[in-house]
C-alpha cells in the first residue's frame, strides 16, 4: 500500500509538472501536496514521498502528522488572504516545529547589537577598505549580475546531507532567517523580511547576483543550503531594503 501511494504521488508529481508553465515551476510551483483541498493524510504522504521522509514507527509518523498538519495549515492560512508578495509551501521543514527547526537548521543567534558584534562589524569594513573591496551596500548604478551565468556558482547544497553549510561563492553573508515565512519559502516573486528581520545573525547564505522583478523591486539573489526543494530550486530573491541583514555584513573571498 506504501509502495502503491508513492508511486501515485510521483505520477501526480510528475503530472503537474507538465502542467505548469515555465513560470510556476522556476517559483518552485506544481507540487500536489501544496493543493489545499487534497486531503491532509494524502498530503502529508505525497510530501513524505518527495522529500524522502520516513518515520521510526506508527507514533512518530502520528506525532509529525500532526506537526505537519499545522504548518500545512499556516502555510495555506497566508497563501489565501494574499498578503504576502511570494508564494509559502510545503518545504521539507514541513514536519518540524519551529523550535526543532531552529536547532538543527540554523546556528545560535547572534545579537548584532552587542559591543563585540559591532566591533567586529567595524573591523570588517576597515579590512574590506584596505584590500579596495565593494562596499557593502547596493551599487551605485543598479543593473543585474547572475554569477551562475558565468560558470562561479557550485550546485545547490543540502545541508542537512553534508553537514554543514559552506558555500564557495563570490560573496558569503550571515543574516537573519528566524522568520517563519523564510523556512517556508516557495518563490513566484521577491521576498521581503519582516520590519523585525535582521536583528539577529543565525544563517549562512552565498550572495550570487543582484537585479530588479517585473514590478521593479531590487534584490539579491541569493545561494541557500537547503536543497532544491527549498525556495526557487535553492535560491531566493531576497528585496535589498528588507533584506534581513544580508548587504550589512557581507565576507569577501581574498584569493
Amino acid at each position: 500500500m506504501a509502495s502503491a501511494h508513492r508511486w501515485l504521488c510521483l505520477i501526480l508529481a510528475a503530472a503537474a509538472a507538465v502542467a505548469v508553465s515555465a513560470a510556476a515551476a522556476a517559483s518552485g510551483g506544481g507540487a500536489p501536496e501544496d493543493d489545499p483541498g487534497m486531503p491532509m493524510a494524502e498530503r502529508h504522504r505525497c510530501w513524505m514521498a518527495r522529500v524522502g521522509r520516513t518515520y521510526a514507527g506508527a507514533a512518530e509518523k502520528a506525532r509529525r502528522f500532526e506537526v505537519f498538519r499545522a504548518n500545512a495549515e499556516r502555510v495555506d492560512a497566508a497563501n489565501r488572504a494574499g498578503d504576502l508578495t511570494y508564494t509559502l509551501g510545503l518545504t521539507p521543514f514541513a514536519d518540524l516545529t519551529a523550535d526543532e527547526f531552529r536547532a538543527r537548521h540554523l546556528m545560535p543567534d547572534a545579537d548584532v547589537d552587542e559591543p563585540a558584534t559591532a566591533r567586529a562589524l567595524l573591523e570588517q569594513e576597515e579590512k574590506a577598505a584596505k584590500q579596495h573591496l565593494p562596499p557593502s551596500r547596493p551599487p551605485p548604478v543598479w543593473g543585474s549580475k547572475d554569477w551562475r551565468d558565468l560558470g562561479a556558482v557550485t550546485p545547490v547544497q543540502d545541508q542537512n546531507k553534508n553537514n554543514c553549510s559552506k558555500h564557495q561563492q563570490p560573496v558569503a553573508a550571515d543574516m537573519d532567517s528566524s522568520d517563519p515565512e523564510f523556512r517556508e519559502f516557495k518563490g513566484g516573486r521577491v521576498y521581503r523580511g519582516s520590519a523585525g528581520c535582521g536583528k539577529k545573525r543565525n544563517h549562512a547564505v552565498a550572495v550570487v547576483g543582484y537585479g530588479t522583478a517585473s514590478d521593479g523591486t531590487r534584490y539579491w539573489l541569493l545561494k541557500n543550503s537547503w536543497g532544491t526543494d527549498w525556495g526557487e530550486n535553492g535560491y531566493m530573491r531576497i528585496a535589498v531594503d528588507a533584506d534581513c541583514g544580508v548587504s550589512s555584513r557581507p565576507a569577501y573571498p581574498f584569493v
